[in-house]
């Protein structure tokens, strides 16, 4: 008995002295492509990687982008997740300068995750036992295992993760905003040099799937585990049940979390996940040293470029045009050299040269200057702009920073459609470094297309654009303006010192206001985690737009919003509505979507609270935007009758809707034929026909379920129906 005593004395205390394993640091960063802040989580989660390799597990999970998952709305509950970015580590409440919470921003993940947090250590040691991308099979398969060193009496589970890496995509789904882009106070970081919008974003550790969703599995330890069990637990996982684009680029992660109500993570695992290489970020400064130029028709004009090196060491920099430059047909440039060495602590000048076309037309550039990587640097581009224009302007169509080129150029061929404008109308980067180079009194209009991606840059960017469009429109030059978000801001939404002088234009120059409503996205469905189509209508008063019937965000055109202005009439001997939402979440008062404006002068305006080229789809959508937007112009410049293009409503009426069978359409006082075509929803031509008097009937038997758009034409004039189909 004198020699077990020792010995059973050891074996009684082996739970005191605990085998304890490094805790690695899981973070799920809540993130989306539509976040202009969010790029600080995505660069942290890269530095952070960087640095402690393996022991960091970074997991982006997105919100209300191509990327998200229906969990993430769950998750950010369960974490009280209300702001983006927002980092979850180890889902654990953290204190961080007295504020105590799941979610950390990423500014501050350095504060909680440093050296002495990498120290720290867990009583569970986690591995990846296995793990497999099987492409026959189409399954992920992950086994977790868990070795224990304490005893634990709570509930424990497992769960896993499938991460993908080099995520790309084109829209806005996953064009990343950058909110950094030039903004003071971020001049050290590698988000400063991108874009506002950067397109073909490759985006990293983007969640795929959680294999037991929020709560993970418990399995054999829903009662907890003793000191020196393992247990482990094997995921399968279909392809089928996980969004991917390429399986080469999937890594996953495993873990040990408790059961209560917040399901900290105890100790984590990843396998797969590519080391993020150390590397020096440089870039050089660029900028335009002479002023924007208006040239006459055939000219050449050169500006110059000075490229800047702040570095110990020699760069190479390439100079180039961006493709989101937008450059008129029949103007040319070159840039010389377009390759250039640059010394340490060094400035160096190319030139770029352009040659104007014939007529109406400019040069929007967007010039960058690209550090050619070499062994340990990374090299980043850094951009600058100016613009050249001809003499001569007409309709000037205005494009801002971070509105999509595509975007700009669709309203452009719309408005080209019409022989009243073919070639009339010139693209010009408006902003402060130009918005006063350029004689714009030879222009009849201007087009002031705003959207929801320049918005930041219209508000925060820029003092000058603002009070330009004001002083034209009070000199006598009519503004077809449209905008997803700035009535918004004028209608108390933002603070004061934001929106006062957008609600000094538009209250006093305009006469309107916007409705207030929630901060929330008016137009996005959560659930499909995609644009809310809706339509509007015409007001039957107003020359222009009755009979008008239109949706906005058809799945079939490329161009949605996910906000809309909604319109408030301040001084009626201004304004008068023109279009209507047709929508459960924009009912009166909040239905008013477009009006027409005279000033005390009578000078004529439109606003719009909705981008002009997410409308309609297919060919009757092109033919509804086209007619719309033609008839917009027709009432600014004045015109006596409405072009043949327009659209003059011939009183149509119908019956019934919802429709069977036929639809029975009546057109009063008319007697001669009169030729009509019905549309599907997309825009697909379903039945076309031609009437020898004013009652006739269309057969809608064969159609499915769904709404129908039709245009009848009786001579130059052109109504457009809509109705439902039910059987």
């Amino acid at each position: 008995m004198k020699i077990l005593l020792p010995l059973l004395f050891i074996l009684s205390c082996t739970t005191a002295f605990t085998q304890n394993v490094p805790k690695n640091i899981l973070i799920e960063d809540h993130t989306g492509a539509w976040c202009g802040w969010c790029v600080i989580g995505n660069q942290a989660l890269k530095d952070l990687h960087s640095e402690f390799g393996n022991r960091i597990i970074p997991i982006a999970v997105h919100n209300r982008d191509g990327m998200s998952l229906p969990l993430q709305i769950d998750l950010a509950k369960v974490h009280n997740v209300t702001g983006y970015p927002s980092g979850v580590i180890n889902r654990k409440e953290m204190t961080v300068e007295g504020n105590t919470g799941y979610a950390v921003h990423p500014s501050s993940w350095n504060k909680v995750i440093d050296t002495n947090t990498m120290k720290q250590t867990s009583p569970v040691k986690v591995q990846i036992s296995s793990w497999k991308v099987d492409t026959n099979t189409k399954t992920v398969s992950i086994t977790v295992s868990a070795e224990f060193f304490e005893d634990f009496s709570g509930p424990l589970a497992f769960n896993c993760a499938v991460m993908e890496d080099s995520v790309t995509g084109t829209g806005k789904q996953f064009d990343q905003v950058n909110y950094l882009n030039n903004r003071a106070g971020f001049e050290g970081h590698p988000y400063f040099y991108e874009d506002g919008t950067i397109t073909n974003y490759v985006h990293e550790n983007v969640l795929r799937f959680y294999g037991g969703h929020i709560a993970g599995i418990r399995g054999t330890i829903a009662d907890g585990a003793f000191y020196g069990e393992v247990k482990q637990h094997t995921f399968v996982i279909p392809f089928d049940s996980m969004k991917i684009q390429n399986p080469k680029h999937l890594w996953v992660a495993g873990w040990i979390q408790k059961g209560d109500a917040g399901y900290e993570i105890l100790n984590a695992a990843s396998a797969g996940k590519a080391p993020t290489p150390r590397s020096l970020a440089v870039a050089a400064g660029i900028s335009v040293t002479t002023p924007p130029a208006q040239i006459e028709s055939g000219s050449k004009h050169s500006h110059s470029i000075k490229l800047n090196n702040t570095r110990e060491f020699p760069i190479t920099v390439r100079v180039f045009a961006d493709q989101e430059s937008i450059i008129s047909d029949g103007w040319t440039y070159t840039i010389e050299p377009s390759e250039i060495v640059i010394p340490a602590k060094t400035s160096r000048n190319v030139t770029l040269e352009t040659v104007g076309g014939n007529g109406i037309g400019s040069a929007n550039y967007i010039l960058r200057a690209q550090v050619v990587p070499k062994d340990s640097i990374r090299g980043l581009s850094t951009k600058t702009q100016t613009t050249v224009i001809s003499r001569e302007q007409d309709i000037v169509l205005m494009h801002f920073e971070g509105t999509p080129k595509e975007a700009t150029l669709q309203n452009w061929s719309d408005l080209q459609a019409s022989p009243l404008y073919a070639n009339k109308v010139s693209i010009i980067s408006i902003n402060d470094s130009n918005v006063n180079a350029f004689d714009f009194s030879s222009a009849r209009a201007f087009i002031v297309p705003e959207s929801y991606l320049s918005r930041t840059t219209l508000i925060y960017g820029t003092k000058k654009v603002l009070p330009f469009i004001d002083a034209q429109f009070k000199a006598g030059k009519p503004m077809l303006i449209w905008s997803p978000m700035n009535l918004w801001l004028v209608a108390g939404n933002y603070p004061p010192d934001v929106s006062q002088n957008i609600k000094n234009v538009w209250h006093n120059t305009f006469g309107i206001d916007g409705e207030v409503y929630p901060w929330a996205p008016m137009l996005w469905d959560m659930n499909e985690g995609k644009p809310v189509e809706f339509s509007l209508r015409g007001n039957t008063s107003d020359i222009h737009t009755a009979g008008t019937s239109l949706t906005v965000n058809n799945p079939l055109n490329p161009h949605t919003s996910i906000w809309v202005d909604c319109i408030r009439i301040l001084d009626y001997d201004k304004a008068k509505a023109i279009l209507f939402f047709e929508n459960e979440k924009l009912q009166d008062p909040m239905n008013i979507a477009a009006v027409k404006i005279k000033s005390d002068k009578g000078v004529p305006a439109i606003y719009q609270g909705f981008p002009m080229e997410a409308a309609g789809a297919g060919n009757e959508g092109i033919q509804m935007r086209r007619v719309l937007l033609h008839n917009y112009m027709d009432y600014l410049l004045n015109k006596t009758d409405i072009n043949d293009n327009a659209l003059q409503p011939l009183g149509v009426s119908l019956s019934p809707n919802p429709v069977s069978n036929v639809v029975h359409i009546t057109i009063p006082n008319e007697s001669s034929s009169a030729k009509w075509k019905v549309f599907s929803k997309d825009g697909g031509l379903m039945k076309e026909g031609e009437a020898n008097q004013s009652t006739f009937v269309i057969d809608c038997s064969s159609f499915s379920s769904g709404s129908y758009h039709g245009v009848i034409e009786h001579g130059t004039r052109k109504s457009y129906i809509s109705f439902i189909v039910k059987h």
